[in-house]
């Protein structure tokens, strides 16, 4: 996934949540930036800063409408629109053929595997260990 990443952000400028935020916004249209970190399970602060990053690219805008004007809104530009006619993935094609051939239930399997290791993972309940040695160069 690293090295898709990479290649992502070399052909196309965007890293991974970069994209996943700018197919959300497509699909939903205008969004406040609260419900757009709910919907990519990422926080307020975080998707705060990918929205400028996009914003400084040219390829989302932001505005405070209606009354509240501490609520801002992203939507995506004509920049956006076009990134996303190239249909660039999260994973590579043959990731996504092969894991298509698999049975459901490997797929179910596989999809449960990885939703329990990232639950295990979280940063919020990961602490680091001081006896790990990190530095392996």
């Amino acid at each position: 996934m690293d090295l898709h990443s990479k290649q992502l952000e070399k052909k196309y400028g965007l890293t991974g949540p970069q994209l996943i935020i700018l197919q959300v916004i497509s699909s939903e249209g205008e969004i406040a930036i609260g419900n757009l970190a709910k919907k990519v399970s990422l926080s307020q602060a975080t998707v705060t800063n990918i929205v400028e990053r996009l914003e400084q690219k040219g390829i989302l805008r932001r505005a405070k409408l209606g009354a509240d004007k501490r609520l801002v809104f992203v939507g995506a530009t004509d920049k956006a629109h076009e990134l996303l006619l190239y249909k660039p993935t999260l994973f590579q094609k043959k990731f996504i053929t092969e894991f298509e051939k698999l049975e459901q239930w490997e797929q179910t399997q596989m999809l449960s595997s990885l939703q329990r290791l990232a639950l295990m993972l979280d940063e919020g309940k990961l602490v680091p260990d001081p006896t790990f040695n990190n530095d392996l160069h």
